[in-house]
């Protein structure tokens, strides 16, 4: 049986979950609403040919930047990170489960499956960096051998 503190875990990311979800519900309604809105009042305006071409122009770009920043919202597109900024100590929870989850996937993209431990991956990284030692002896001595 769970613990509370599991139990109030569990509900605050639930509730997190649930925010963000509802904040790119808001986001996807405010791009839809700006491009009718801009339908309407164009709609709405009495203009010469050329004018109205040009609004039309104006309007299929808007259209277009409007669909990239759905895909952005839906595809949950954040700007690039550097690590320094991921060390540093939070006591936000959805921010330290944004950094679980980029750890995560780039561990995932690397090979490892989630039931890996982080013990698995500190012996894969110890095992490489003797293979990488081993490389640059071995790159030593090939130079040795060729300067004889």
């Amino acid at each position: 049986m769970p613990s509370w503190q599991d139990k109030i875990h569990q509900a605050a990311i639930a509730s997190a979950t649930e925010a963000v979800q509802r904040e790119r519900a808001r986001c996807l309604y405010i791009c839809d609403r700006v491009v009718k809105r801009c339908e309407k009042d164009l709609a709405g305006k009495i203009l010469h040919e050329q004018q109205r071409h040009n609004a039309e122009v104006k309007l299929q770009i808007m259209r277009a930047l409007s669909q990239q920043i759905k895909q952005g919202i839906v595809l949950n597109i954040r700007p690039p990170e550097p690590i320094s900024v991921l060390r540093q100590p939070v006591r936000d929870q959805a921010e330290m489960q944004k950094r679980i989850e980029l750890l995560t996937g780039l561990l995932q993209e690397l090979g490892w499956t989630p039931a890996c431990t982080l013990a698995d991956v500190a012996a894969e990284i110890s095992r490489l960096k003797k293979l990488e030692d081993r490389y640059e002896e071995m790159q030593d001595r090939i130079e040795e051998l060729e300067g004889k």
